[in-house]
């Protein structure tokens, strides 16, 4: 995670050799996909590994009624994914959401199952690494069309230099969320401008509707990140610093009601790190159960719209939150600098919590008094980034539309 990419060496070499010989990969199958298409609906399949992390749901739904494509889930497993979520989690939780689920990985054997044998015509991958070789983009573009869109809003520009040209250069095209996070990895990162596109992301579909007045803001969400160990690529993570002290003031304020939401990921590092025993975490996470809610699944933006007020340190959730007007407190790492285009814009209308004793004011000012005098900026920014006002579903619908159709 620490490799630096040259980027004279990525301009000269991976441009030239390694995008070309995906670029004719891509464009005999969607010739051959243009063909098949005035035949029947093109399949394309989810590639999904973490039910808290799918954010495509208005896009499949919207595939459903389309008369072009056919969505299906596809459920793997990631390639260093023992700690991760479990395949009956997953299953569960997609196959009450959607007809169209299948399982590519065999948990019997251990063993993913080659995506050959689902016939896809197109590929959404879920994230770009931990990814199994018959699954890999590498494979997959021999037969089918491969597309991106982040889990998150928009990824760091650190991910996208670690994953380059293992992955980001190959796909078909890259979905970005808005023009700022464009300019960012061209002028910042590896890229160069080869197959991206700005769409907006589905995940804001969900507020398309929303009115702040026809909810009862109750909930107060701790949502704390992984990454708070020294060598993390991110470092957004605090938790080594606020995790006990925010347990300890929501058992002192039990009025309140309290959503406990950490990133998948949260459990497992705090015990890698010797931050905790695997007992000591279990404790933790039972004593938020007791008090409040535990959420652990990709169906949170009914939480978000019904709460008063986020604590995260997060980056994604920094604009999924946005479109509720609610305030949030960000709690800060030093070490976190890489934010996306779009979040280093978003924070400036957050309360920035660095040390407990801002943390403690901003926990009283805003949960115990109400206190909120950076609204009207939030409001102002939701419309200078054009956020919530078209539908990122469709726009995606529309570049495969042009692509196959």
């Amino acid at each position: 995670y620490k490799r630096k990419i040259n980027k004279e060496t990525i301009s000269k070499n991976a441009i030239k050799y390694i995008s070309p010989k995906f670029k004719k990969l891509h464009e005999r199958n969607i010739d051959r996909l243009r063909i098949e298409s005035k035949k029947r609906k093109l399949r394309v399949c989810f590639l999904v590994s973490e039910c808290q992390k799918w954010n495509a749901d208005s896009l499949y739904s919207l595939m459903e009624e389309s008369l072009s494509f056919e969505p299906v889930i596809l459920l793997t497993k990631l390639k260093d994914g023992n700690h991760k979520t479990s395949m009956e989690k997953n299953k569960n939780f997609f196959e009450k959401k959607y007809k169209n689920v299948e399982v590519a990985y065999d948990i019997e054997k251990e063993k993913s199952i080659d995506l050959k044998v689902f016939n896809p015509d197109i590929i959404f991958y879920q994230q770009p690494w931990e990814i199994w070789d018959n699954q890999s983009i590498d494979y997959v573009s021999t037969f089918a069309v491969p597309y991106y869109f982040s889990y998150a809003i928009a990824d760091a520009v650190s991910c996208v230099d670690i994953n380059f040209e293992s992955f980001f250069l190959k796909l078909r095209k890259y979905l970005i969320f808005s023009s700022a996070e464009m300019e960012q990895y061209l002028q910042t990162s590896s890229f160069e401008h080869i197959n991206m596109v700005v769409t907006g992301h589905p995940k804001l579909d969900i507020y398309s509707d929303f009115k702040e007045e026809n909810y009862n803001k109750k909930y107060v969400i701790y949502a704390p990140h992984h990454s708070f160990e020294s060598d993390s690529l991110l470092s957004y993570g605090t938790f080594d610093w606020n995790g006990k002290y925010i347990l300890e003031y929501a058992k002192k304020h039990p009025a309140l009601n309290w959503i406990f939401k950490p990133h998948p990921s949260l459990k497992s590092m705090l015990v890698k790190k010797n931050f905790m025993s695997e007992a000591a975490v279990e404790e933790y996470y039972n004593e938020w159960s007791k008090i409040g809610v535990f959420c652990d699944d990709g169906d949170y933006f009914d939480l978000f719209k019904s709460s008063k007020c986020l604590i995260t340190d997060c980056g994604s959730f920094l604009t999924e939150y946005l479109p509720t007007r609610s305030p949030v407190i960000h709690l800060r790492n030093p070490r976190g600098v890489d934010y996306v285009a779009s979040n280093k814009i978003i924070m400036e209308t957050y309360y920035k919590a660095w040390k407990l004793d801002e943390l403690k004011k901003y926990l009283d000012d805003i949960l115990l008094n109400n206190q909120d005098d950076m609204k009207e900026n939030r409001i102002q920014i939701m419309d200078k980034l054009n956020i919530c006002k078209n539908c990122a579903a469709r726009n995606i619908i529309n570049e495969l539309e042009k692509d196959f159709l």
